[in-house]
């Protein structure tokens, strides 16, 4: 790449840069021309749009294993604080109360098919009902001065997700503009509203879109059992009987209509139901769900709780939580297997299987023990963790009694689990013998 500068005095008046361009193959032959016209001292374009940020709240911080962190509410996850993730929480105030783009439409942390690159901010539209990319936004801390560097990087994701419109900012300016087929970069000196970003591709407006639940006596309905299972929920193996509280179950954990009501317990607090967020959660496949999402606070550090029922070759209940700044699976409950029905009331136990990673220490026995020793779960006469006493005589909500128990055991049990395989690994890395972890499994 080559670039020219015309200054006058200590003004850049011109910066031409020449862009190398894709052709279709991926061979580097034709080159685009851009230009931007800038002041020196700003390290940006007169084009450059000032903004502020301070009208906006800081991000509230909250503790996480020990480390600061941000919630970023688009994704409903945690984000490790940092300048650049300071800037982009008080961005995405900006973008709401400047361009007037609904939360619902903004997404952070995209990936770009076939890279591994990620994008900070993507805001989509509609068409033929699946969501568009109308804009992309990257960010630089306050203390950045934008670079050709930053604005190649911006180009590069331009170019991958064939996208035209985009913003780039430090916090402190932004540049909006529009990347041409040859890398050329028209700057625009206004920023336009989400209506006119809609028009500009003709696209419809992302909506926040509220589950429709089932009524109570349709649940058994051949259509709405093959909805559910279009949506990759349950399995076709699971007992007849069991198929229609299971979906009354999985419609209460989509209902939002409904929210679990903020619980202090000794040491423990669950602060907020966020409703539903969609994850991506890499097993031995990537699979995509829709969680109920709560935000959980044990002795003031604050864990992301993600809940559903989904299909993973069998009807599972996921809890699943952010450990090392990645989403993992905490409990994969088989549904077929542990779900129960007596009379009016729907019963998910659990016998205590865990997989730590260590095939030697998986004895059911010692976690139930650890379990007994750290918590009040209750287990049946078959020694069987009872999460769940659930009447499925009518339609299941979040706020019911019996509901805030079953969540609220569910938890704590997922808690525990990942307190209980941390406990082993420490075990392994004293590297003791497998007649002392054995004995060392019941006496914590």
């Amino acid at each position: 790449m080559r670039g020219y500068l015309i200054k006058w005095e200590n003004h850049v008046l011109l910066n031409l840069y020449f862009l190398p361009a894709r052709k279709k193959g991926g061979n580097f032959s034709i080159y685009g021309i851009s230009a931007c016209i800038g002041i020196k001292n700003h390290g940006g374009c007169l084009l450059m749009i000032k903004i502020n940020l301070d009208k906006y709240d800081d991000p509230r911080i909250y503790i996480h294993e020990n480390k600061e962190y941000y919630i970023d509410k688009l994704n409903n996850t945690l984000r490790i604080k940092n300048p650049e993730e300071y800037v982009r929480q008080k961005f995405i105030e900006f973008l709401h109360d400047q361009m007037k783009i609904p939360y619902t439409a903004m997404k952070t942390e995209v990936s770009i098919t076939g890279s591994a690159k990620r994008m900070d901010i993507v805001v989509y539209g509609k068409k033929r009902s699946k969501n568009v990319i109308l804009l992309i936004v990257e960010l630089k801390s306050l203390d950045k001065k934008l670079s050709q560097k930053d604005y190649n990087q911006l180009f590069e994701y331009c170019e991958l997700s064939h996208q035209k419109l985009a913003i780039l900012s430090n916090g402190k300016y932004l540049d909006f503009f529009e990347v041409s087929e040859y890398d050329y970069k028209t700057s625009h000196d206004n920023l336009i509203t989400y209506k006119k970003l809609l028009k500009y591709y003709n696209a419809t407006k992302v909506t926040d879109e509220e589950y429709k639940r089932h009524s109570y006596g349709r649940l058994h309905y051949k259509n709405v059992v093959r909805k559910i299972y279009d949506r990759d929920v349950m399995s076709e193996y699971v007992p007849v009987e069991l198929t229609a509280p299971l979906i009354n179950l999985y419609e209460s954990l989509m209902d939002t209509t409904h929210k679990l009501p903020e619980i202090r317990y000794d040491n423990a607090l669950l602060e907020s139901d966020a409703g539903i967020s969609t994850q991506t959660i890499s097993l031995s496949v990537s699979v995509t769900s829709d969680y109920r999402t709560i935000y959980y606070k044990l002795n003031g550090q604050l864990d992301v709780i993600y809940i559903t029922i989904q299909y993973l070759s069998y009807t599972s209940l996921t809890v699943s939580m952010i450990h090392n700044n990645a989403i993992h699976n905490s409990l994969e409950l088989d549904l077929e297997r542990h779900a129960t029905l007596e009379g009016n009331y729907l019963y998910i136990k659990h016998d205590c299987a865990i997989n730590t990673g260590l095939n030697r220490c998986t004895d059911k026995k010692s976690l139930r023990t650890y379990i007994k020793k750290h918590s009040k779960l209750k287990f049946d006469r078959k020694s069987k963790l009872v999460l769940a006493k659930l009447d499925i005589s009518d339609l299941l909500y979040m706020d019911d009694d019996d509901m805030i128990e079953f969540v609220s055991n569910l938890i704590e049990y997922a808690v525990l689990r990942d307190e209980y395989r941390d406990y082993i690994k420490n075990i392994k890395k004293e590297e003791r013998n497998d007649l002392t972890i054995q004995t060392s499994l019941y006496d914590f």
